[in-house]
């Protein structure tokens, strides 16, 4: 099945940020990771937009509802389809009579439908964000605000970028730098030095804390960025090969691939997703990647609060296996 979301070329961060500035553009945020860039998003938003509900897709990572609940605003799910589409008749219909800040995913960097996603604009009252932490940036200021998380693609410790497309939320920002958690350390050595205890279920055991005090990019990121964005064009090339090369290997009639092609020279993928046909058939996967020391991941860790009728099968076995340019998948599958 190919997904009807499309691939995008994203933007060079090079001419975005200099890190040398410590006061970067009004509409350019560099904060700590993907949470801190949406709790500095609703922050802004809320102050002068009185919105009534946000809408989230329904496949959507338990980790950013701490943050939203902060906020006491009522939080509503809408359908997206077995390839991560969104039902656009099912999604307009909540945005009747309401006021609404309106969250888009492009799940694993694929971008998604924007242009019928801003003709809802016309439509109804609602403020847009663009989740990009599967990928660099976006190219277009498509949505009122956009955000990524730096450190799934490049080597880093920590950072996100937030974009502020909608003048009336722009803000003074200084830039400022924090000191590194010590999961954040973990999780940079973890690109050099990989163990099969690192690739356990360990994250599921994690308690969901979010510190508002606590946003800023460690100080060690801070000096990173620069040169990491240097080999953007290099990971870009290394993550494709490496997308394809799984495309080849894995059984396409039971691992489905989501998004059929991945060609584009400027997409930098964040993993190779794909559906896996049934949960036992998923867990053989995931098992064959810790016994050969890869990350082989069920994704996305659902929120409770989704309604389990929103969730297909095709939701629930999800398969992540990894693209990152530390790795040479071609040298590994011929060992594995």
């Amino acid at each position: 099945m190919v997904s009807r979301l499309t691939i995008q070329p994203l933007i060079n961060f090079s001419e975005l940020l200099n890190i040398s500035r410590h006061k970067v553009d009004n509409n350019i945020h560099v904060y700590r990771n993907g949470r801190s860039s949406l709790y500095i998003c609703l922050n802004l938003i809320l102050k002068k937009f009185n919105a009534d509900q946000i809408l989230l897709p329904s496949v959507i990572c338990d980790e950013i509802i701490p943050i939203i609940e902060q906020f006491k605003i009522k939080i509503v799910f809408y359908d997206v389809d077995d390839s991560l589409a969104i039902d656009f008749d099912k999604l307009e219909n909540k945005l009747l009579n309401r006021k609404t800040i309106l969250l888009i995913v492009n799940f694993f960097g694929f971008k998604n439908e924007w242009e019928k996603i801003n003709k809802l604009n016309n439509h109804h009252n609602l403020i847009t964000i663009e989740d990009n932490a599967h990928c660099n940036a976006s190219n277009k200021n498509d949505a009122d605000f956009s955000f990524n998380s730096l450190r799934k693609i490049y080597p880093l410790l920590s950072g996100s970028i937030l974009k502020i497309n909608n003048a009336k939320y722009n803000e003074d920002f200084i830039y400022r730098s924090s000191i590194p958690r010590s999961e954040e350390l973990i999780y940079f050595l973890r690109n050099y030095a990989r163990s099969k205890k690192s690739y356990s279920k360990s994250k599921d055991k994690n308690v969901l804390t979010f510190n508002a005090n606590d946003i800023y990019i460690d100080f060690i990121s801070k000096y990173l960025i620069k040169n990491s964005l240097k080999s953007d064009e290099k990971y870009k090339k290394i993550r494709l090969r490496n997308y394809h090369y799984w495309q080849n290997y894995l059984p396409e009639d039971e691992l489905r691939p989501i998004f059929k092609t991945a060609n584009n020279p400027e997409y930098s993928p964040y993993v190779y997703p794909c559906i896996a046909s049934d949960k036992d058939y998923a867990e053989k996967w995931i098992k064959w990647g810790i016994n050969n020391n890869i990350t082989v991941m069920s994704w996305p860790k659902f929120p409770e609060i989704v309604p389990k009728e929103m969730l297909t099968n095709a939701h629930m076995n999800i398969l992540c296996f990894p693209v990152n340019q530390q790795l040479n998948v071609a040298e590994f599958l011929k060992n594995a």
